[in-house]
C-alpha cells in the first residue's frame, strides 16, 4: 500500500511478487502454434479500430493488469493445435477486407433463445402498377440468440414466401446467408450463398431494396448494404446496376403507395371490422372498396395522417355480416380517377 510519499509498502510487495508467479505459471502453460505471430498480427490488425475508441478510459490501468491481459490473449489466440477452423471465410472478402467492428452478427447458423419476436420483411407487388414497388408484410420468428437479428431477417426473406398472393420475391429458391457482419455501426454486409446469383432478369433493382429494407427492420441504424455472392462483392444484380454498397432508396420511390396492414390475409374477424394502413397519396386520401364475389358492397374513403411525398397511417371502420369479402384500398388517378396502386386483402366475417 502507498503512503502519502508515494512510496510502497511491504504488501504491494508482496501483491506483486504473487501476481508474478501467477503470470509465471500460466505463461507456462502456454504453447504457441508454429503460426501463432501471424494470427496474432492478423487479429491485433482486425481489432484495432474498435480499440482505439475504447483506449483512453482505461489508460490509466496498471502495468500488471496490462501484462495479465496480454497473456489472456495471447492464450485464446494460439492454444496449442489451434488452425482458426471455426472462422467462416464468408465473413471476410478478399478483395475488400473490411474492419469488422465488434458488434458483428455471427455468421454462424442463427441459434433462438425460443421467445417469440416480429420480423419486417419487404415483397416486390406481382403487378408493376405503374412500377414494380416493396409491400410490406410481418412475422412472428423465434428470437434470435446474440446480435443475429440481421442474419435472421435476410435468412426469413429468403425461406419465407409471401402470405399475399399479389406479392412476390426475385430471390432464388434455395438461397441462403453464408454471412452477415456490420461495418462501422452503419453498414451491413450480406453474403450469400451462390444461388443468389441467378434471379429474373429486369428484378434486380428492386430486390437489391427489398434486402436492404428487411435489414433495416433487424436494425434501424443500419444506412447501407454492401452484397457479397458466395465471398465476392457484385456491381449488379440480375443484369441490373446496383450502387456498392447498396442504400435505400426514399420510401416514396420504391415503397407502393397505399399498404393494407390490417386485416392480413387470410384472416378472421370479428363483424365490426376496423381495418387500415399506411399510405404515400396526394392529400392523403385513400379511397377503399368492399367486395364479395367481384361484387362492390360498401365504398368510401379514409385520410391518412400524412400526404404524398411521406407516408401516412390511415383506418376506417365497416360492419358486415357473416361471409369472406375482399378489401381494395388504391388511390385515385388524377387523370380519370381510375384506381391506381391498388392493394387488396382477403378476410373472412365470423
Amino acid at each position: 500500500m502507498s503512503d502519502h510519499t508515494g512510496r510502497t509498502g511491504p504488501d504491494d510487495d508482496s501483491a506483486a511478487r504473487r501476481l508474478r508467479e501467477v503470470l509465471a505459471n500460466e505463461a507456462s502453460t502456454i504453447h504457441p502454434s508454429s503460426d501463432g505471430l501471424t494470427q496474432i498480427r492478423t487479429k491485433i490488425r482486425q481489432r484495432r479500430r474498435g480499440w482505439q475508441a475504447f483506449s483512453r478510459p482505461f489508460a490509466v490501468v496498471g502495468a500488471a493488469v496490462a501484462t495479465a491481459a496480454i497473456v489472456a490473449i495471447v492464450v485464446v489466440a494460439v492454444p496449442k493445435g489451434s488452425d482458426n477452423s471455426g472462422q467462416n471465410p464468408a465473413a471476410v472478402s478478399t478483395s475488400r477486407t473490411p474492419s469488422i467492428a465488434p458488434s458483428s452478427v455471427s455468421p454462424t447458423p442463427v441459434q433462438s433463445t425460443g421467445k417469440p419476436h416480429q420480423v419486417t420483411l419487404y415483397y416486390v407487388g406481382a403487378q408493376a402498377d405503374p412500377q414494380q414497388l416493396l409491400y410490406r408484410e410481418i412475422v412472428t420468428r423465434p428470437t434470435p440468440a446474440g446480435n443475429a437479428f440481421i442474419k435472421d431477417a435476410v435468412n426469413t426473406l429468403l425461406a419465407t414466401p409471401p402470405s399475399d398472393p399479389d406479392y412476390v420475391t426475385g430471390w432464388p429458391q434455395g438461397t441462403t446467408v453464408l454471412g452477415a457482419t456490420i461495418k462501422n455501426d452503419t453498414e451491413a454486409i450480406i453474403d450469400l450463398s451462390a444461388q443468389a446469383a441467378n434471379g429474373p432478369q429486369g428484378l434486380g433493382a428492386i430486390s437489391a431494396q427489398q434486402l436492404v429494407y428487411t435489414v433495416q427492420g433487424a436494425a434501424p441504424k443500419i444506412e447501407s448494404v454492401e452484397l457479397r455472392i458466395n465471398g465476392t462483392p457484385v456491381p449488379s444484380l440480375w443484369g441490373s446496376p446496383i450502387s456498392d454498397p447498396i442504400t435505400a432508396e426514399p420510401p416514396s420511390q420504391v415503397f407502393a403507395h397505399v399498404w393494407i396492414t390490417s386485416p392480413t390475409e387470410g384472416a378472421t374477424v370479428p363483424a365490426v371490422v376496423k381495418f387500415g394502413g399506411e399510405a404515400i397519396v396526394f392529400e392523403a386520401t385513400v379511397n377503399w372498396q368492399i367486395t364479395m364475389n367481384g361484387d362492390v358492397l360498401k365504398s368510401g374513403y379514409a385520410t391518412a395522417d400524412a400526404g404524398a411525398p411521406d407516408q401516412g397511417k390511415w383506418e376506417d371502420t365497416v360492419t358486415l355480416t357473416p361471409g369472406t369479402y375482399q378489401l381494395r384500398a388504391f388511390e385515385a388517378s388524377a387523370k380519370d380517377g381510375a384506381p391506381t396502386y391498388v392493394d387488396t386483402k382477403t378476410f373472412t366475417v365470423q
